[in-house]
């Protein structure tokens, strides 16, 4: 069996809703660039902290702990980022900060290498070996594909959620808002535990909490404009 081409939906449909929900919500070069700066920093940040220290942690054999260890680093480096990012730029648009956060991740760091690569495993077929993976037939990969896509809308969720309570929090002027984000990052929590819930539960589990996070922001956002126009 070789790469079938149905595999190119995955990063083609992320990229569309990634990207496609920018245009619409960011009219700002500054809040990309802040998201940027934000984003990837986090991510290099993460990379130096797991170079220096995943193998111990790996080493305890602790489910809990590794998912402590992924969601404390999520929660510091990418939740408190965001917030630090959004203060120095003094941003205003909440949604379009947290969709373009959530858009360096799923669109452009996941999205852009594995559309490459997928392209690289169908036109090179005789010099890379396709993974096993990624040679079932339709009706057996469509689910996965599927569930992929859930993957990265849950993570769009989660981003924008943080994204936006750390501009709501520059704008009121209530730091305490960062505390409700901080924990959204323990999403990560869960990762060492996906092949051992199975990827349909780990999905519904990720996209539960994508949806709470999501319910509670709108809340809070609809609660302090109500409170700011009061005073007013």
């Amino acid at each position: 069996m070789s790469f079938d081409p149905i595999y190119f939906l995955t990063p083609i449909i992320v990229m569309i809703f990634s990207f496609g929900i920018v245009y619409k919500l960011v009219k700002s070069i500054k809040v990309l660039m802040f998201s940027a700066l934000a984003y990837f920093i986090a991510i290099v940040l993460k990379v130096l902290v797991q170079f220096f220290t995943l193998g111990y942690l790996a080493s305890i054999n602790s489910l809990a702990i590794l998912g402590l260890y992924y969601g404390l680093q999520t929660s510091i480096f990418e939740v408190g980022l965001a917030y630090v990012f959004a203060l120095l730029g003094k941003l205003k648009n909440g949604w379009g900060y947290g969709v373009s956060l959530a858009m360096w991740e799923n669109g452009v760091l996941i999205s852009i290498p594995t559309l490459f690569i997928y392209i690289a495993y169908y036109f090179f077929p005789l010099i890379l070996s396709t993974p096993s993976q990624l040679e079932y037939p339709v009706t057996q990969a469509l689910p996965l594909i599927g569930l992929s896509i859930l993957e990265r809308f849950s993570s769009l969720l989660i981003h924008s959620s943080w994204g936006y309570l750390s501009v709501l929090s520059v704008i009121t002027g209530r730091k305490r808002l960062i505390l409700v984000a901080f924990p959204m990052g323990f999403v990560d929590f869960l990762v060492p535990f996906e092949k051992y819930l199975g990827i349909l539960t780990f999905e519904f589990i990720f996209f539960s909490i994508g949806l709470i996070c999501l319910a509670m922001v709108r809340s809070l956002g609809k609660y302090y404009r109500s409170t700011s126009s009061k005073d007013t």
